[in-house]
């Protein structure tokens, strides 16, 4: 009995160092899979990159978060040409000249270093008064709104705008706007100083009339995309503005929960789906600008649904190139715009067919009205946001790398 009994107990002795060891190596494969999935991940993660950088040259990163709205920095899109090389300079500067103006003169007097020199600080402070007296004439737009529509500055709580997919906050205050009218009044003053003086410096002899149109000239044609960002904010801050409105309307007219609920649905939806166009735009954008352009390095993009697809596919799909694996990625992203759509016309519908039992039809009917106007000025919004994001991006990306760097003092930011 007692032979049995150590026999039995050695049995499971026995049997317990089998399973530990085969849970031992069970973890240890587990292990090594987790680790082959992380190094392949990483493996197509660099490939993902590689089709927004560029190995060919040394990479500046460039932070260009997705969420660009009316918040970036125009000096981004301002160039600085007492930082450009001398070549580059003249480069430019012979390419902004008429037909009118002899080039082999022009290139003659250029090749003097102290005109030059001249003639590039004398562009350079040209540039600054031009910046300021564009920020002087932005903010006067944004007082004479104030005083003649009565669009200052509105907000509301972050849990309101998060459930109504709003911005919470728009616009300028009385006290800020007269705060930049006279810091912006005071730079174009001392900024045209400034060039006076230096014209009286010149101790040669030189055609200004000939070279300051040389230099308008130049800085119109590079400060073109500053423009068009600053009529963009004088757009979106309208649309910001009426966006409040129009959500406050719709809640004026005490609509049922039911009713409100499909509203969020609507709208939720429709930020959701902008969201992803953008995304795929400056997706497709980046594919574009790395086949023209390989040199150019567009790091630090942050495309989220599009990573995840991309990422996605290179497990799921035998693709020979990143190509195929990027074209894939945007028919993906684009079902995922199709299946929003298809979410705020069933929520439409829903919304519609009540209509025959609803105790005010011709009420149900304005709700519904105010849904979609809404619905049209958050579409509006998100188009003129998406402007934003590729004026940005690509301009600032395009500046840089072509050493054009905006690096504008302090004193010249908003």
């Amino acid at each position: 009995m007692k032979n049995k009994f150590n026999q039995s107990q050695q049995n499971r002795t026995g049997q317990h160092k089998k399973k530990k060891n085969r849970q031992l190596r069970m973890k240890k494969k587990k292990v090594s899979n987790k680790n082959e999935f992380q190094l392949a991940t990483m493996v197509t993660s660099t490939c993902f990159q590689n089709l927004l950088t560029s190995p060919e040259l040394p990479k500046k990163t460039i932070s260009n978060p997705l969420d660009v709205a009316t918040s970036s920095d125009p000096t981004l899109l301002l160039p600085d040409y007492s930082k450009l090389s001398d070549s580059k300079f003249i480069q430019m500067l012979l390419a902004s000249t008429s037909n009118m103006i002899n080039q082999d003169a022009l290139m003659e007097l250029l090749n003097q270093k102290e005109i030059l020199l001249f003639i590039r600080e004398l562009t350079q402070l040209v540039n600054k008064f031009n910046y300021s007296q564009l920020q002087f004439e932005q903010w006067s737009y944004y007082n004479n709104l104030g005083i003649t529509e009565n669009i200052w500055n509105g907000r509301v709580s972050k849990k309101m705008a998060e459930t109504n997919s709003m911005c919470y906050t728009y616009g300028r205050s009385k006290n800020l706007i007269k705060q930049r009218l006279t810091k912006y009044k005071q730079q174009c003053d001392k900024n045209q100083e400034a060039i006076n003086e230096h014209l009286k410096q010149a101790s040669f002899s030189i055609d200004i009339q000939t070279m300051t149109t040389m230099i308008n000239n130049l800085i119109n044609k590079d400060q073109y995309e500053l423009r068009l960002e600053l009529e963009r904010r004088k757009t979106m801050l309208r649309l910001d503005a009426e966006e409040h409105q129009l959500v406050e309307k719709f809640y004026q007219l005490k609509p049922r929960q039911t009713e409100i609920t499909s509203a969020k649905i609507i709208w939720k939806a429709n930020n959701e789906q902008q969201n992803i166009k953008h995304e795929i735009d400056i997706f497709k954008k980046c594919l574009e600008v790395h086949a023209q352009e390989s040199s150019y390095t567009l790091q630090g993009i942050e495309l989220p649904t599009i990573y995840h697809i991309f990422i996605s596919l290179s497990f799921q799909e035998q693709i020979s190139t990143v190509k195929d694996i990027a074209e894939k990625t945007i028919v993906k992203a684009e079902e995922i715009v199709q299946h929003y759509n298809k979410i705020v016309i069933l929520e439409k519908q829903k919304l519609q067919s009540t209509k025959s039992h609803h105790k005010n039809p011709d009420l149900l009917e304005q709700i519904i009205h105010s849904i979609v106007q809404r619905e049209n000025n958050l579409q509006q919004r998100r188009e003129y946001e998406l402007q934003g994001k590729i004026t940005n991006i690509f301009n600032y990306t395009r500046n840089t790398q072509m050493d054009i760097q905006p690096n504008i003092p302090p004193d010249l930011t908003v």
